[in-house]
């Protein structure tokens, strides 16, 4: 009797020691500052880390969880046995953001500690009472609480009675939902109830609704705040536990942004001043502050243009000039309104308005696309040439590649009579030694494949040059290329890295070395055909485009930033521009190889 005795206590004595442990965190190895996963076995456990570091120190080694790390940080155990009766720990905010961290237990939130300074401190003992298998976690409150070092948990097995508990999942407290929410699930679990006991939930103080079953829907309306109390109960409804949960659901952002136009008030060779206009919908609904990039723009809303006041509008933006992009940012008041938004402004290119000579007088010659000739990685670059007795200044030419690339030339770029200028990007231009005009364009970038070069003065295409792809050299002869390091004609007088060019308005052939061919641009080919665009501007939908001859014409339309906004085939003359906001567009026509660009003007 003794020996089974014995027995006994040994056994009783086993299982509640069980449920006892410590974790001082010896066993986890990390030591860099890099947020990491993993896992490692502890003193009286197993433990899984998410998006933590172990180079903060509390007592020799300790965990430190991360903020704003997705996934969010934090810590858990294996499965313990014999349960919990308390839980303690020490921790330390980690940097300058406050700590606001949950302790839980089978998911169940136990405890909550935090920390306003760097000081080392203790939880506390913090009763959890939860009997059989169970999981400790400790992770913040919210994603964006401040990192936290972790380090010496205790905890004790359970020896008494569970206390029933009750834990709000969903909504986090103060949690704010977006204009248009029309029910918040109130989500929730508890643990360790017995029968008869049952969930309440008020809201706002009204009626109580009993026995509810997570989730619980709320039905919300913009602008309006919440509180919902959670209330475990047992049979004689006494309240067991409880949480309380507030949340809110923000008010709508009614103001909508239309057209945005930014135009020079003067077109000079130095800085000019532009005016942004900011069209706008959906005003008078709340008092908004409009502020721009470092308080130096002058913003009118007078005049019937206030969007606190006025339902549409248009808000004046001065004081910039064309070297400068800003911000506008508005701001609704949170009293009725949730517009808090950014709308980024990008200066124009305000250049005198181009001399344009005539088509032909300023041709694309030398192109090479070579992405390994120069050490950015880019090797590219095309060189115009001057075929007339007279220098030309290319100011407020656009370069396009019939795509979606364009670039207005913004400074004076003269190409010398009979001469040439190279336009190419970054490293490109580092050898370049006697040629004649050297000028950066790093906006534009060729293709290593097919492509095409434009050069457009006014509404007339001066040249219009395209490629295909090709090895370097090109064997196929569909492109011109030179020498990775030599730029000019005459250094590959050989002719080995010259190929033939196929050029939109002719075909010219560039297999001399060191000569242009006069026969580069078929200008009797591109004059017999006469385009008409009318009306000019536009205002009813449509432009009619009308030729000298009934085939077919594809229309490609451009907005100002070069950008491509419609392209199709028209048979009936007629185009469909009623998609097409106010504003000034180019448009590319190409009749049976005819090419031409014109101006179209859309009020």
């Amino acid at each position: 009797m003794k020996k089974i005795y014995f027995l006994l206590l040994t056994l009783l004595i086993s299982a509640v020691s069980f449920g006892q442990g410590t974790e001082s965190f010896d066993g986890f190895t990390e030591t860099g500052s890099s947020y990491t996963d993993g896992t490692f076995t502890g003193d009286n456990a197993s433990w899984t880390f998410v998006q933590s570091r172990g180079d903060q120190s509390i007592t020799g080694k300790s965990i430190m969880l991360g903020r704003n790390r997705t996934p969010q940080a934090e810590l858990y155990s294996g499965t313990i046995s014999g349960g919990i009766g308390t839980i303690s720990f020490n921790y330390q905010r980690a940097f300058g953001t406050d700590v606001n961290l949950n302790i839980l237990v089978n998911d169940i939130v136990v405890g909550t500690v935090v920390s306003t300074d760097n000081t080392i401190q203790n939880s506390g003992t913090i009763t959890v009472n939860q009997p059989g298998d169970v999981v400790i976690k400790l992770t913040s409150v919210n994603n964006s609480d401040g990192q936290v070092t972790i380090d010496d948990i205790t905890w004790t097995g359970f020896t008494g009675t569970a206390t029933p508990s009750l834990s709000v999942s969903t909504p986090s407290n103060n949690q704010v939902y977006a204009s248009g929410t029309t029910n918040v699930d109130v989500t929730f679990a508890t643990a360790n109830t017995n029968a008869g006991d049952q969930v309440n939930i008020t809201v706002n103080g009204g009626t109580t609704s009993l026995d509810v079953s997570s989730p619980f829907s709320v039905p919300t309306l913009d602008g309006e705040s919440y509180s919902a109390l959670v209330e475990l109960v047992d049979a004689s409804s006494t309240v067991l536990d409880s949480e309380t949960i507030m949340f809110s659901v923000e008010f709508p952002c009614g103001l909508q942004i239309g057209t945005i136009t930014s135009t020079c008030d003067a077109e000079t060779l130095g800085v000019d001043a532009y005016t942004t206009t900011i069209d706008f919908t959906g005003g008078g609904t709340s008092t908004y502050v409009i502020n721009t990039t470092g308080g130096t723009g002058n913003v009118d809303v007078s005049g019937g243009n206030n969007p606190s006041v006025d339902a549409t509008g248009t808000i004046t933006i001065t004081g910039y000039g064309d070297d400068t992009g800003y911000t506008v940012d508005i701001i609704g008041d949170v009293l009725n309104s949730s517009c808090n938004f950014s709308i980024n402004i990008n200066n124009p290119t305000c250049v005198p308005a181009a001399t344009c000579p005539g088509v032909g007088a300023v041709i694309v010659t030398e192109i090479m696309k070579n992405p390994s000739a120069v050490g950015d990685g880019d090797g590219e670059y095309f060189e115009v040439y001057n075929t007339t007795a007279t220098p030309i200044d290319m100011i407020g030419w656009i370069i396009s590649d019939d795509g979606s690339n364009s670039h207005t030339i913004g400074a004076s770029l003269v190409v010398p009579a009979m001469g040439y200028a190279v336009l190419g990007i970054n490293a490109d231009m580092m050898a370049n030694g006697g040629i004649p005009v050297d000028y950066e364009y790093s906006s534009y970038a060729l293709s290593n494949g097919a492509d095409e070069i434009n050069l457009v003065c006014g509404a007339t295409t001066i040249d219009a040059v395209a490629y295909t792809d090709g090895a370097f050299p090109d064997t196929a002869g569909a492109a011109m290329e030179l020498s990775t390091m030599n730029l000019n004609a005459t250094d590959n007088d050989n002719g080995a890295n010259w190929a033939n060019a196929i050029t939109d308005l002719g075909t010219g052939d560039f297999g001399t070395p060191g000569t242009i061919n006069a026969n580069t641009l078929s200008v009797d080919t591109f004059e017999n055909t006469s385009f008409s665009i009318y009306p000019n501007p536009a205002s009813n939908g449509f432009v009619n485009i009308t030729t000298t001859s009934n085939e077919a014409i594809n229309v490609t339309v451009f907005d100002i930033l070069g950008k491509q906004v419609i392209s199709q085939t028209i048979n009936n003359n007629r185009l469909d521009v009623s998609n097409l906001n106010t504003g000034v567009y180019i448009l590319k026509l190409n009749q049976n190889g005819a090419i031409t660009t014109k101006k179209l003007v859309i009020k």
